[in-house]
């Protein structure tokens, strides 16, 4: 806590009391001690008295002569800092001002460039205090007042942003910062801030903005589903394809690898990461790659990745779509394909066998090359109809049934 300093005139009344007092008892006391005559002691007396009004005035005559000069070289420096301190905040690209302690938009101090950003002259804005109000955006105009209100009780920094109406009809942003000065005993003076015209970096955001939704709408429209990856593969952003392909949330993949999705040891992570390398070096890539979705299922996806840029940074983009039912259709395609091979086969055994026994080891020898059943072979009846037995070609485990 600042202790407050006296004042010079107080000071210069407290020395003046303690001297002369310390005068009337130190002289009294070594003129009684001294002089034993009465009149001799009456003449001094008088001559004490006279002599400490003549010392104690050229004292204050130097004292206050020296205050004055003091008094007058601060006026001229502080006088002259308040000249380089408007020559310099005079030429910022900013509205400078300084606004009374606990009086709303009674301003100390504008700086010209209030002209420039709002279109009215200081004369009208000293004249018509109540234009800064009515300048604010109704539907911001409550907020800053309330701000306003808030940091005078409470000192904090002031700083806001709001829009305003010029005196041309132009609607505007305006960034306003501002600070509480104290005076040297510690008590709050003026506030000190800076208004800033932030239109064209508002509309930047704007733009921005919409370009960036723009983008969502598009990104979440392709069903396949769409990552976007930096240079090690981390996820920055996902589409809503990916989130229902796998069935996390967009929160819970980003941040997130290629690891963090795939299907326990069904991919090549070291293959994944050489082909990540290659798309970033130009080079578009395409793999299958196993994914295990948030409620364990496994399922094969194809996916095809190339560089690209996301809001101004090199990223890799990756497009992934589930080939589960491709798959499915592969197999089957091919089972059909093997049957077909393998009755073709069958056919020309027939054909080419010279007894019955090669022609059943020839189409056991197919069937198992093809199909690739655990047991494979042709079971035979004995006469007595009793009993069954696996003809010498059978494959897999032989065994004899026994039947009624």
């Amino acid at each position: 806590m600042k202790i407050p300093r006296l004042s010079f005139p107080l000071t210069v009344a407290l020395l003046y009391g303690i001297l002369g007092g310390l005068w009337i008892i130190l002289s009294d006391q070594i003129a009684f001690t001294t002089i034993k005559d009465i009149g001799a002691l009456s003449d001094i007396q008088t001559y004490k008295g006279w002599l400490f009004v003549l010392s104690s005035t050229l004292v204050l005559f130097f004292v206050l002569r020296r205050e004055n000069r003091a008094g007058k070289n601060s006026e001229t420096e502080a006088r002259m800092a308040e000249e380089r301190y408007r020559a310099l905040v005079e030429q910022l690209p900013v509205a400078v001002y300084r606004e009374a302690y606990g009086k709303e938009n009674l301003h100390i101090y504008l700086s010209p460039q209030i002209e420039k950003i709002l279109g009215y002259t200081l004369a009208e804005l000293n004249a018509k205090p109540e234009l800064w109000n009515t300048a604010i955006h109704p539907e911001d105009r409550a907020q800053v007042i309330r701000e306003s209100k808030r940091t005078d009780q409470t000192l904090e920094p002031y700083q806001m942003e709001y829009r305003v109406t010029r005196k041309d009809g132009a609607l505007i942003w305006l960034q306003d910062q501002a600070v509480v000065i104290y005076d040297e005993n510690g008590l709050p003076q003026y506030w000190q801030g800076l208004l800033t015209d932030i239109t064209e970096r508002k509309k930047a955001q704007d733009a921005l903005l919409k370009s960036e939704m723009s983008y969502r709408g598009l990104f979440n429209t392709v069903t396949d589903a769409i990552y976007i990856q930096d240079s090690d593969g981390t996820f920055l952003d996902v589409n809503e394809g990916a989130v229902k392909m796998y069935g996390y949330t967009r929160e819970e993949l980003i941040g997130k690898s290629p690891a963090y999705v795939a299907a326990p040891g069904k991919n090549d992570l070291e293959e994944v990461n050489q082909k990540i390398k290659l798309a970033l070096e130009g080079e578009a890539q395409q793999f299958e790659f196993w994914g295990q979705r948030k409620n364990g299922e496994i399922f094969p996806k194809h996916v095809r990745v190339s560089k690209g840029s996301y809001f101004g940074r090199d990223v890799l983009i990756a497009f992934a779509e589930d080939i589960t039912e491709r798959k499915k259709s592969e197999e089957a395609i091919q089972k059909q394909l093997s049957e077909l091979m393998m009755l073709h086969a069958v056919a020309l055994t027939n054909s080419a066998a010279s007894s019955v026994d090669e022609l059943i080891a020839r189409v056991t020898e197919i069937i198992d090359d093809t199909l690739r059943p655990d047991n494979c072979g042709v079971l035979l009846v004995e006469a007595d109809r009793r009993f069954i037995r696996p003809h010498k070609s059978y494959r897999g485990n032989l065994f004899y049934a026994v039947t009624e």
